[in-house]
């Protein structure tokens, strides 16, 4: 329905009115500008999967003239949880639980292991001929050669130096040292080793093979 000015006495009246109910003029829409009515516009469905999707946009265009305050505020309210929702998935989320979940399982697991020479040594192992062989090679005083290769252990055994402290001595023969005439010898290596910490205790070497 479009509203118009009656062209005699100014009122609102319908443009498709046959006299004006205030002067009873005739015609009192002709000729005279159209103000449409849009003092209830609708949220068609398209505008309201508008909103919900993208509400940062869409929900400013409740504020033109002819929303109801209804959907003003739906629309507004919708836009308000989405930013509050991203603000808080953006947030760190603590991980004091989660760490402190999986350093426990870690702790029960090592003190399991911890009872058997077997597990506790061969869990190590890999870190012992890696930290152990440095100091190993100091004690040559001339030319060396290691006997291992990729499946070749350089260590064949290990014992207890300290069970409650969990150290382990690693010990081996795939290591050939030269004499000062240039002759070649096998030779036996212990190495003791804290897996806690990496670090190599003391090491020592023999003439020999196990």
């Amino acid at each position: 329905m479009a509203i118009v000015k009656c062209k005699e006495c100014g009122k609102d009246v319908s443009n498709s009115a046959d006299t004006c109910p205030n002067c009873g003029i005739k015609s009192p829409g002709e000729n005279q500008q159209s103000v449409i009515d849009i003092s209830e516009r609708k949220v068609t469905p398209a505008f309201g999967l508008a909103i919900l999707f993208i509400p940062f946009i869409f929900a400013w265009f409740t504020l033109r003239k002819g929303y109801s305050t209804q959907a003003k505020v739906l629309a507004f309210s919708w836009m308000i949880f989405i930013a509050y929702q991203m603000f808080i998935n953006d947030k760190p989320q603590p991980t004091t639980n989660s760490s402190s979940t999986v350093s426990t399982k870690s702790d029960n697991t090592d003190a399991e292991c911890l009872k058997t020479l077997q597990c506790w040594g061969e869990k190590h192992a890999i870190s012992a001929g890696a930290y152990c062989q440095r100091p190993i090679e100091k004690l040559a005083k001339y030319s060396f050669e290691w006997l291992d290769g990729a499946f070749t252990p350089r260590f064949s055994y290990y014992r207890w130096k300290d069970q409650s402290q969990g150290l382990v001595t690693y010990i081996g023969d795939k290591i050939k040292l030269q004499n000062g005439f240039g002759a070649w010898s096998n030779y036996t290596y212990e190495c003791d080793f804290n897996p806690a910490t990496n670090t190599v205790i003391d090491v020592r070497i023999g003439q020999g093979t196990l």
